[in-house]
């Protein structure tokens, strides 16, 4: 049923579930995994920053070995820039560019409040994805 599942990383310790229950996602299913991180971009004075290509591919290297390490299948990992439609956009644009059959995100846990007021990338996944997403809740929400 899951024979390809893309899955956002973002670093953070808040998205070590979403690793964690893709990793066990892709073992009890067989389905392979493409993880995705799309860079971060920090707003400053003069033009954005943007997180190095080389801090990327070191995160994903990262979670690739984690994955496998709990008996995930790992089919490739890639990183994107998120230009601007956002990393939701990007998130759904891999998924319908892999024909992945789910996508697997984490919640950031903000309260009604601030998710009514800031919206989630997680929130626009759901809204715009071409398949079924999981969204793993973060350990303190």
């Amino acid at each position: 049923m899951f024979e390809r599942i893309v899955v956002g990383v973002d670093g953070s310790t808040a998205n070590d579930a979403v690793i964690e229950t893709a990793a066990k996602l892709s073992a009890s299913t067989g389905g392979a995994l493409v993880v995705l991180h799309v860079l971060d971009v920090w707003p400053s004075r003069g033009a954005a920053h943007e997180e190095s290509e080389a801090a990327a591919r070191s995160l994903l290297d990262t979670v690739k070995t984690r994955i496998e390490d709990a008996g995930g299948k790992v089919a490739g990992t890639l990183f994107a820039r998120p230009g601007a439609r956002g990393a939701a956009w990007e998130i759904c644009e891999t998924a319908k560019a892999e024909r992945a059959d789910a996508i697997v995100v984490g919640s950031r846990g903000h309260g009604a409040w601030a998710g009514a007021v800031l919206g989630s990338v997680s929130q626009r996944v759901v809204h715009h994805a071409p398949c079924p997403v999981l969204i793993v809740p973060s350990p303190d929400s």
